[in-house]
């Protein structure tokens, strides 16, 4: 009994020496000193890069494909061949109206010679049925042929001016089998093979896509942001972007656009705003498709007093505070900060620079009590 009475007695006194020499050295914590310097508040988003101009080739005409002579990723200029559709049956139904066109001008010029003739006839029996030498049968019957050629000739006309049309729209319709490109850019997809079939699009149903050509000369970077940091988005604002595939490469961006709707992603209760991030300095091994972040500044302070992020708490009052280290303890310091990023703070009031402020570790932090002494970890 008395042993045991013994080795709870050295066990008690060996837990309040350690006690008594935790109070006296400190706790151990981290400490970084409030530092003067440019502090700026961004806005996260990721997306991926587009061209600024893209075109989506569909055919106008429906036929089969006869000719290709470009390929994915080649670079084409305004006016070069894409594609050529079948024009046989076009080619056939241009030289069919302009024969039809040729044998309605025929017929309507011996339109125009009959009613001249009919004109003629008409004015001779009208003199003749005045000086009572022809019947009034024979009369009428004179000017109904005259009405009837010359409405002929009106209706030969209106026919005229029909296949006109026709053979123009045929013309344009033939013009329509070869696929010009319509600006200068690269050819990101491609959609069809020589051989295959296209339709044009109607009002229910979109034609086929032949091909996708990029403008490759200008790359912007649409991300999507959430309806929260959208408000805080204005045009015109700096935005440094980091691409995937550049994992060293940070690219210059500005803000262009800025959706005036959000959408909702599907299965998401989330409102997202389309922001498009122009390149200010590019590269051209960038390519459509490359997923990349956007850090948009949104704020500035100049020359600000910071302190990391994990410095600053708040009370149960919601009212933030450090701990600063005076004289070996832990003095709690009401603070008034300002704009912040994911590592630092803006402190307006209540510290100056040069002051240390302790930052961890979190489990004795969570616990520090103002006249706490402490011990700085790296001190000998």
């Amino acid at each position: 009994m008395k042993k045991y009475l013994i080795i709870v007695i050295v066990t008690v006194v060996l837990i309040v020496a350690g006690v008594l020499k935790n109070r006296d050295t400190g706790k151990f914590v981290k400490v970084e000193k409030v530092k003067e310097k440019d502090i700026s508040e961004t806005v996260s988003c990721t997306g991926s890069v587009k061209p600024v101009k893209t075109v989506t080739i569909m055919s106008e005409v429906m036929g089969r494909i006869v000719e290709l002579p470009v390929k994915e990723g080649d670079f084409v200029q305004k006016g070069d061949l894409l594609c050529k559709i079948d024009d046989k049956n076009f080619r056939s139904e241009v030289e069919r109206l302009k024969a039809e066109l040729k044998r309605q001008r025929l017929v309507f010029e011996q339109l125009k010679v009959d009613a001249e003739q009919a004109k003629r006839d008409f004015l001779r029996s009208k003199k003749l049925f005045k000086a009572g030498i022809l019947s009034k049968d024979d009369f009428e019957k004179a000017k109904n042929d005259l009405e009837s050629k010359t409405l002929r000739v009106r209706q030969q006309g209106y026919s005229l001016k029909q296949t006109e049309a026709n053979l123009s729209k045929a013309k344009e319709n033939l013009s329509k089998t070869r696929v010009l490109s319509p600006i200068d850019g690269k050819i990101t997809s491609l959609k069809k093979e020589i051989g295959e079939q296209v339709i044009q699009g109607t009002i229910n149903n979109p034609g086929s896509i032949i091909m996708v050509i990029s403008d490759m000369n200008k790359l912007e970077l649409e991300v999507n942001v959430n309806e929260v940091d959208a408000v805080m988005l204005k045009k015109g604002m700096e935005s440094k972007i980091y691409l995937d595939s550049f994992e060293d490469k940070v690219f210059k961006g500005k803000v262009k656009q800025i959706s005036e709707s959000a959408e909702k992603p599907v299965g998401r209760d989330v409102s997202l705003f389309k922001v498009k991030i122009d390149f200010q300095n590019s590269n051209n091994k960038i390519k459509p498709g490359m997923n990349g972040r956007a850090e948009i500044k949104v704020k500035e302070s100049k020359n600000a007093l910071v302190v990391p992020i994990e410095a600053v708490r708040k009370d149960d009052n919601g009212k933030e505070y450090c701990f600063k280290i005076v004289n070996k303890r832990a003095k709690k310091v009401y603070v008034n900060t300002g704009i912040s990023n994911d590592f630092e703070v803006e402190v307006k009031k209540g510290l100056k620079k040069g002051d240390a402020v302790i930052t961890g570790p979190y489990r004795i932090l969570k616990t520090l009590k103002d006249g706490d002494r402490v011990k700085v970890k790296n001190e000998k």
